[in-house]
């Protein structure tokens, strides 16, 4: 009885932490921006502070008025971040009325998008100047065996067996942000937060269903779609999970991988509700609210991230990941380009339009089954 009042207590709860620590974490990744600027540049606390004033008030201007806003000084650190990124972007040659956003400004947009998508969250993240296909290493190391050998006696070879998988990049669009002539002049607006809030939304969605979905055809080799099954639903059972099911899965995963700390399921959040009624033998609940400080909640043991575009529970679906997501691997370019337009088509609705490219991808770097995905029966 105390476990059933306590559920709707603690998800309020939850939702006043997380408000709080929204605000804590704005506030830090400013502080953190001042201080990685600082290290970079190898300059004082205030010096590094200007540089950052700069860039916001670069981007500002650039956003109310476009080039002509920019004055001599901001036209010039403009013009140089534009050539490094053509060099380093072959995409980009000829591109004219681009803005090179500041290195902190794609740094925070990335986090932001960390933190909305469930895939970037538990995944590997490798950021890198240039887009150029990079060419990673993979193992399979759960099979590989020491020897006792008697005394004087040769050891033994075992050359581990290396492969490799690619980990390219694609070109992401955040489609046109409009932003209304008010917003534009009037002041007190944060444009760059404003701005940089929308990109962030959008950008976070779309990768994060190619980081689960992509078929590895001209966009990402998705998580969902690399990994293995692990288990498969018994006739008759296609329109629900049961802990059974849930331990096949589980221990589909080599105890290697189940040792990680990384290791956790992954669904969606109506497969969550389905789980919370779901009980083990002896009549526990398989979910656990975290009550301890910074304990996350868990189903049978081990913490869960929701992912909304994970399919429902259904018949030939794939509701349920489970293991090792660290395998993954996200890359991002850290260049980011940002288009304005002030043409007839938005001038006549009172608009600017804003268009951000970003290119990124993702790929499961894995090839020993780290993650299980489970398949529910056909019928």
């Amino acid at each position: 009885t105390q476990f059933a009042n306590m559920k709707t207590e603690i998800e309020q709860i939850d939702s006043q932490i997380q408000a709080i620590q929204d605000v804590l974490d704005a506030e830090a990744r400013a502080a953190s921006a001042v201080g990685q600027i600082q290290n970079q540049l190898n300059v004082s606390a205030d010096q590094a502070q200007a540089v950052r004033d700069l860039d916001r008030q670069m981007f500002a201007a650039w956003a109310r008025e476009g080039r002509e806003g920019l004055n001599a000084e901001m036209a010039r650190v403009q013009d140089q971040r534009l050539l490094a990124a053509r060099n380093e972007m072959t995409t980009l040659t000829g591109a004219g009325g681009g803005f090179v956003v500041a290195p902190e400004f794609s740094r925070q947009l990335l986090e932001a998008m960390q933190q909305l998508g469930s895939v970037r969250q538990v995944a590997t993240i490798l950021r890198t100047q240039s887009g150029a296909p990079l060419s990673m290493p993979t193992t399979d190391a759960t099979n590989e065996e020491g020897e006792i050998i008697p005394e004087n006696a040769p050891a033994s070879d075992e050359d581990a067996t290396f492969g490799s998988a690619s980990l390219g990049t694609y070109k992401f669009s955040s489609k046109v942000v409009t932003v209304p002539f008010e917003l534009l002049q009037d002041s007190a607006i944060d444009l760059e937060g404003h701005i940089r809030g929308r990109l962030e939304r959008r950008l976070s969605r779309v990768t994060e269903r190619h980081f689960l979905l992509g078929t590895g055809t001209n966009q990402p080799h998705g998580l969902l779609t690399m990994a293995k099954v692990g288990a498969v639903g018994k006739t008759g059972t296609a329109d629900r999970l049961t802990y059974e099911q849930m331990l096949y899965l589980k221990h589909a995963v080599d105890p290697a991988y189940r040792a990680s700390k990384a290791c956790r399921w992954m669904f969606n959040d109506r497969t969550l509700l389905g789980l919370k009624l779901l009980k083990d033998e002896t009549g526990r609940p398989l979910w656990l609210p975290g009550l301890a400080l910074g304990a996350p909640d868990t189903i049978d043991a081990d913490p869960f991230v929701i992912n909304q575009f994970m399919p429902d529970v259904g018949a030939g679906k794939k509701p349920l990941l489970y293991g090792d997501m660290s395998q993954y691997t996200v890359r991002d370019v850290m260049q980011m380009m940002l288009f304005r337009f002030s043409d007839s088509a938005y001038t006549r609705k009172g608009q600017v339009g804003f268009l951000a490219w970003m290119r990124c991808g993702g790929n499961l770097l894995d090839v020993g089954g780290a993650v299980q995905a489970f398949e529910c029966a056909a019928s």
